[in-house]
C-alpha cells in the first residue's frame, strides 16, 4: 500500500489502497473480499462465500477464522479472547441476518460492492482502530 495517509488507520488503509488500485484497472466487481494479512484461507474459500451470498441473496456473508494457537500466551489468551467476545456478541444472535445484533467476522468478510457504497464505504470509518466493531 502507499504511505498511510493522514487520519487513517493501516488495515481500513491498506484496503482502500487496494479498492483503489482495483478499480483504476477494472469496472468494479460484484464484491469485495476483505479479509486481514495473517489469515490463511482454503483454496476454496473465496467460492463458498461468493456460492453462499448468491444463493441465500445475502449481501455479506463473512467466517470466523480459527485462531492460531501456538505459544503459551496464545493458548492462554486467545481462548479466553472468544468466550467474552461470545458473552458480548452471542453467536446465534450474531448470525441471524433480522436480528439488531447481527454481525460479521471482521477477519473475513465478503460484501456486495453496491453494499459498502451505500454505507458510505471503507472512508467512512477510516479511523476506526477496531473496524471489526465499527
Amino acid at each position: 500500500a502507499p504511505p498511510l495517509e493522514p487520519g487513517w488507520v493501516g488495515k481500513l488503509w491498506a484496503l482502500t489502497s487496494g479498492q483503489r488500485w482495483i478499480l483504476s484497472r477494472r469496472a468494479a466487481p460484484d464484491y469485495w473480499w476483505l479479509t486481514d494479512a495473517d489469515i490463511g484461507h482454503a483454496p476454496d474459500t473465496l467460492r463458498r462465500l461468493v456460492a453462499k451470498a448468491e444463493g441465500e441473496r445475502l449481501s455479506q456473508v463473512s467466517l470466523m477464522v480459527k485462531l492460531w494457537c501456538a505459544s503459551g500466551w496464545e493458548r492462554l489468551l486467545i481462548p479466553a479472547f472468544v468466550f467474552f467476545f461470545q458473552k458480548l456478541y452471542p453467536f446465534p444472535r450474531v448470525n441471524r441476518t433480522r436480528d439488531p445484533m447481527a454481525a460479521a467476522a471482521g477477519g473475513c468478510v465478503l460484501l456486495r460492492a453496491d453494499t459498502l457504497a451505500a454505507a458510505g464505504g471503507l472512508e467512512k470509518m477510516r479511523d476506526a482502530i477496531i473496524d471489526d466493531c465499527t
